[in-house]
């Protein structure tokens, strides 16, 4: 699914991956934590990202989940 969404969908963020391809955020969010690290990885493969690039969409996804399964 991440190497359609990258190759046929576009998608060029690990945010709009997890979101909107997958939609693994809205049923998956507590096993998606331990997913995170695999998607990004072959994302970057596939769009030739450096290891800071990998990290940044780590942490700006990451940064989106919190927030939103932060419930006030």
């Amino acid at each position: 699914e991440v190497s359609w969404g990258v190759a046929v969908e576009g998608a060029v963020r690990l945010e709009d991956m997890v979101y909107r391809r997958l939609g693994a955020a809205w049923f998956a969010a507590t096993e998606l934590e331990d997913a995170l690290p695999s998607i990004a990885e072959h994302m970057g493969t596939a769009l030739g990202w450096s290891v800071a690039e990998r990290e940044e969409q780590l942490r700006l996804c990451r940064a989106r989940l919190r927030e939103d399964l932060t419930f006030s």
